[in-house]
């Protein structure tokens, strides 16, 4: 069964423990050895690296596809709707309300509802607060440069680059 990732640093500071603990020097045996670990490593990390690489495919797609599918349903929405206003318009030109079938077609008030038509001559008494928003930039910044902001902190984590 082939060794896991996971397992080959293990199997590194093992044999590297037991050269340490025995007194046996770094002998052309020994190097070999432990270039074999290294390759073996470096091997599953570029294996590791094409699953990457694979899922990135697999994802990109599945964005392109629920794209794909988003516009086509927003094509849908817009044909329903247009559908209802011209089976409304053409109701009310026929002076009808109502229509029985195989589907009750009924034409009814909605709830009143409230058009804006300048923003600006509405009072700020109706103004709705936003959601906060932080600019995680300016307290870096702030924070680089020696001030304290309560409730924040730099931190540095690693991160891979693959090319």
């Amino acid at each position: 069964m082939a060794e896991k990732l996971y397992e080959i640093p293990g199997r590194y500071e093992h044999f590297y423990q037991t050269m340490m603990d025995e007194g046996v020097g770094l002998t052309p045996e020994v190097a070999m050895v432990l270039e074999a670990i290294d390759e073996d490593f470096k091997g599953k990390i570029q294996n590791v690296c094409k699953v990457i690489a694979e899922l990135r495919g697999h994802q990109e797609m599945a964005l392109n596809e629920s794209r794909r599918l988003a516009s086509k349903a927003k094509t849908y929405e817009n044909k329903v709707k247009w559908l209802k206003e011209y089976m409304l318009e053409n109701m009310d030109r026929m002076d009808m309300d109502k229509i029985e079938g195989l589907f009750r077609v009924t034409v009814a008030n909605n709830p009143p509802s409230v058009a804006i038509f300048d923003d600006d001559l509405v009072p700020s008494e109706f103004d709705v607060e936003k959601d906060r928003q932080i600019s995680k930039s300016a307290v870096k910044d702030a924070l680089l440069s020696g001030r304290e902001v309560p409730g924040a902190e730099l931190v540095r984590k690693q991160g891979l680059r693959i090319t």
